[in-house]
């Protein structure tokens, strides 16, 4: 069974749990009565998420804006900065470190 077979599903809050999978997953189609969304660390895309390439970022952007465009009060509970408080690994070959020296 998958979560979107529950198409009444309203509030979808997985905060520590283990469920992984990729925001760019859910579909247009998927869970047409939600109104509010909140997806763990495990999840692509979710809070906290840490990218390993800089590169990523824009089909992430693209899911959360058609999101958003079905139902543009989505992720207001939490807003929009702590629902995707993403950073990039340091693992990252587009990681490096700050020069303080010449800030």
């Amino acid at each position: 069974m998958e979560l979107a077979d529950f198409p009444r599903l309203k509030i979808l809050f997985l905060d520590d749990t283990p469920v992984a999978g990729d925001i760019r997953n859910i579909r247009a189609n998927d869970f047409p009565a939600l109104q509010s969304l909140y997806l763990p660390k495990n999840v692509r895309g979710g809070s906290e998420y840490k990218f390993q390439q800089i590169s990523e970022v824009p089909s992430f952007m693209q899911t959360i804006h058609l999101l958003l465009q079905r139902t543009p009060t989505l992720f207001s509970k939490y807003c929009l900065s702590p629902a995707f408080d993403w950073t990039l690994s340091e693992d990252s070959p587009d990681w490096y470190e700050e020069d303080e020296s010449k800030i």
